[in-house]
């Protein structure tokens, strides 16, 4: 892991997709990265730098999931986030994150700056929104498309279920009859 990725509840923050909207303008609070960020990069032929400031400034993804469906709005997730970075100073106690949250091309998605106390929020508490990469959505969306309601109960094998935030999507999804 890169010296200067976070961690989101003990795990790596994976949120790292690129996405052109104004969510490139949110403030950030990044720690420094060390040598070894800068030479496990070059090592690699990436551009240290370049690489280092696009995961800065990358948005955290949270999907709304089927128990928050009618009740989280952007305009609650950004009251609970002011709130959260107002008494704990952001993530990891890191000044300057940014409280905007702002809607994505997915209805069920919402992007907060890559600093956000997620685990401070009392949407994520009650399981309202999860952590989880646009991309993913995307490719969820993608794989569903068309496919007509299945018959109950239904099976789905993922073979690379780890740690099963898009199966959990699919089954919403198809909970839903939004397949």
């Amino acid at each position: 892991m890169l010296e200067g990725a976070g961690l989101v509840d003990g795990r790596e923050q994976m949120s790292r997709s690129p996405f052109s909207h104004p969510l490139e303008s949110m403030p950030t609070a990044v720690a420094p990265p060390g040598p070894g960020d800068v030479a496990a990069l070059s090592s690699l032929g990436v551009d240290a730098a370049a690489t280092l400031q696009a995961l800065s400034h990358t948005p955290r993804y949270m999907r709304i999931t089927s128990l928050g469906q009618g009740l989280v709005t952007v305009p609650l997730l950004q009251q609970e986030l002011t709130a959260a970075v107002k008494a704990n100073g952001g993530r990891r106690g890191a000044s300057g994150c940014g409280t905007e949250a702002l809607a994505t091309p997915l209805a069920d998605f919402v992007a907060l700056p890559s600093q956000a106390p997620v685990g401070a929020l009392p949407a994520f508490a009650k399981r309202h929104v999860l952590g989880l990469d646009l991309a993913s959505g995307v490719a969820v969306r993608a794989l569903l498309k068309g496919i007509p309601a299945p018959p109950a109960p239904c099976a789905v094998l993922d073979l690379c279920c780890a740690p099963g935030g898009k199966l959990q999507y699919i089954a919403d999804c198809l909970a839903a009859g939004a397949a």
